[in-house]
């Protein structure tokens, strides 16, 4: 397997955050409008650092090597991604602790993720 780095990976794992967080936040917001549960910031952050977790761990994985960079990579397009998102549909825009908290969190679990994934890369393939 070579050892650069590989954009493609990169892109699919992008893509793969948002569809997990489009899911999970629609499974989300259904449960929040048939039960009385409050919402909360904590749970969207949550599905936040799962979806990014997980396309890190697949883009790395699929990649085979250089895991936090593979890793950092989705985390930081998918956080720009995000706020790029925002800046069109929203009309206010966020604050600056909100774009820090969820690029620290986007970073973080992209982060994790991607060594996991290169971590378990010969594990899984046995």
């Amino acid at each position: 397997m070579s050892k650069s780095f590989r954009w493609g990976y990169i892109l699919s794992g992008v893509m793969l955050a948002l569809l997990c967080s489009l899911v999970l936040s629609a499974l989300y917001g259904l449960l929040l409008s048939f039960t009385s549960l409050p919402e909360s910031r904590l749970l969207m952050n949550i599905i936040l650092a799962f979806s990014v977790f997980l396309a890190g761990w697949f883009g790395a994985n699929r990649a085979g090597s250089k895991g936090l960079y593979h890793g950092l990579a989705i985390g930081a397009a998918f956080a720009a991604t995000i706020f790029l998102l925002i800046a069109i549909f929203r009309a206010a825009p966020p604050s600056w602790l909100e774009i820090f908290e969820r690029s620290l969190i986007s970073l973080a679990s992209g982060s994790l993720g991607g060594i996991c994934g290169v971590l378990l890369h010969g594990n899984l393939q046995r």
